[in-house]
């Protein structure tokens, strides 16, 4: 097993300093002149992020409190709720912060199986729990407000702007929030769309 990790750190620390050489190719190529030079001494550390450096993306369909304990031997530093892509359509009801809206009512996507009839979704790990987490790794809490339901045009229903705001707005005012807690909001989507039209 020793042998094992030791191949897969070889492998990463390989892969990562290639990239690295690769960029720096690039970097020097289009941005220095010949006179610069960039050196990397691998054995020279610069910084030390070893307290608390990974954050950790919680899958809300699927993760339970049972993340705890691995967690805590990877020291995890920040976890970020309610997950990546399916964040884009989550919806925080606060009328019931443990049930979640879906911010796009179409049974055609691919996430309709993880939804109720009434637009929730199934199982979640909560945001309460999600908190309690945080709480038992010391891990700051990071949540993502989808707004993929703004560029979504269909037939079916939808989140309106006003809707995406509203509950942004009532999340991060939750009381259980006022427990002395630092909340990032990270960003208002997963990743920057860009809509092109011909």
């Amino acid at each position: 097993m020793q042998l094992i990790k030791h191949k897969t750190i070889k492998f990463s620390l390989g892969f990562i300093l290639t990239i690295l050489c690769s960029s720096l190719i690039v970097i020097k190529s289009q941005f220095l002149t010949s006179t610069q030079q960039i050196i990397v001494d691998v054995n020279h550390v610069i910084a030390d992020y070893s307290s608390n450096p990974i954050g950790m993306n919680l899958n809300f369909l699927l993760d339970t409190e049972g993340i705890i304990k691995p967690a805590q031997k990877l020291h995890i530093g920040s976890l970020r709720y309610p997950m990546g892509e399916i964040a884009d359509y989550y919806l925080f009801d606060p009328e019931r912060p443990n049930k979640p809206k879906i911010s796009i009512k179409n049974s055609h996507l691919w996430f309709a199986n993880f939804a109720n009839s009434d637009a929730t979704w199934k199982h979640p790990l909560t945001f309460d729990r999600f908190i309690d987490i945080c709480y038992s790794l010391n891990a700051e809490p990071f949540i993502v407000i989808g707004i993929d339901a703004l560029a979504y045009q269909s037939k079916f229903s939808y989140a309106t702007f006003d809707e995406v705001l509203q509950a942004a707005v009532d999340w991060v005012n939750m009381p259980i929030l006022s427990k002395d807690i630092r909340l990032n909001i990270g960003k208002l989507a997963m990743k920057t769309t860009y809509l092109i039209f011909t």
